[in-house]
This record gives structure tokens, C-alpha cells and sequence, in this order.
């Protein structure tokens, strides 16, 4: 993407960590921001970090574990901005622990956060994404999307799955135009 300024940028877990970075750097290149996040203070201090750079923010309490609260979410990106032109799906949450330990509840706590969400909010917004010209889903996976360790197995699966459909979404739309990159990084502070 060459020019972000006047883009606008969807950006989930966006309170703190990687989200609120890409979220402030965003800012500085005068991109417009929606942020969700289940943490409201976070999600308030990034936001008026965010306005001070004049331009449009706005701020989303959104569990991902909660289908309905994603799709209002995304009913009103659509409604309200018309969608965006940068998908980032960054929120994600991590459990470490024996897998055969690992409840059914953890299980499916970690697949909608780091999964179902992402998938949600591509699937609905691609029809828009493909019609914007330099277009692009950022999917932040982690190395262990890449490389396996001990007592990961729930996060794994859902991280590995990510970047897989990233890549196959990539040779999908790609070709269309559309930017989709699986940002996999390390541990983070």
C-alpha cells in the first residue's frame, strides 16, 4: 500500500501489544482507525493517543469469543464507515498447559479468539476489500503458527490453521489485487 493516508484501518486487539502498535504507526501515516478490543481502558488510552494525530477514530468494546458481538461489530464498520481498506486481525489470547489437561471450554475459548474471529471478520469484509484499490488483511499468527512447542497445542492449532489460510487466501486474491500477509512473530513483551 502506497499512500495510507485517508485509509481506514479495522484493527482487532488493538488495546495494547502488537495492536496498539500497528494502531499508533497507523495513526502517524494519518490512517483512520476502528479499534476493538474487550479491554475498555486500554482501548481508551490507545484511542486518545490515536486522536491526537487528526484523524477519525473509533473505539469498539467486542468480545471475540462472542459471535453476535462480532457480526453487530462488523454491521456497523459496514453501516457506519462503509468497511475499511486494512484488515487487521490481531487479537488473540494463549493458554499453555498440558493438552490432555487443556478443558473443552480452553479449547474453544482460544479457536474463536484466534481463529473463528479472524475468520468472521475476513469473510464478511473480502467482498469490500476486493472493490478498494491496495486493499489489505494483516493476520498476526505467531512462530508457533510455524514451529511447534510443548504444552501449545490448542494455540498451535489455531495459529497454524491462520497462517494456512492466509497463504490460501493469498493465492485466492492475490490475483485480484487484494494483500494478505501472515505476520508471524516472536515472543513479544
Amino acid at each position: 500500500m502506497k499512500q495510507l493516508r485517508g485509509k481506514k484501518a479495522l484493527i482487532t486487539g488493538a488495546a495494547s501489544g502488537i495492536g496498539r502498535a500497528i494502531a499508533l504507526e497507523l495513526a502517524s501515516q494519518g490512517t483512520d482507525l476502528y479499534l476493538i478490543d474487550i479491554d475498555e481502558k486500554g482501548l481508551a488510552d490507545v484511542t486518545s493517543e490515536a486522536k491526537r494525530r487528526d484523524i477519525e477514530v473509533v473505539q469498539r468494546r467486542c468480545d471475540l469469543r462472542v459471535v453476535q458481538q462480532i457480526q453487530e461489530t462488523i454491521s456497523h464498520v459496514v453501516e457506519n464507515w462503509g468497511g475499511c481498506d486494512i484488515l487487521v486481525n490481531n487479537a488473540g489470547i494463549l493458554l499453555y498447559g498440558a493438552t490432555d489437561q487443556t478443558t473443552d471450554d480452553q479449547w474453544a475459548q482460544l479457536t474463536a479468539v484466534n481463529l473463528h474471529a479472524p475468520v468472521y471478520f475476513m469473510r464478511a469484509l473480502l467482498p469490500i476489500l476486493l472493490r478498494r484499490p491496495e486493499a489489505h488483511i494483516l493476520n498476526v499468527c505467531s512462530i508457533y503458527g510455524l514451529v511447534p512447542k510443548r504444552r501449545l497445542a490448542a494455540y498451535e492449532m489455531a495459529k497454524f490453521a491462520l497462517v494456512g489460510l492466509s497463504q490460501s487466501l493469498r493465492l485466492e486474491y492475490g490475483p485480484r489485487g487484494l494483500g494478505i500477509t501472515a505476520l508471524c512473530p516472536g515472543l513479544v513483551k
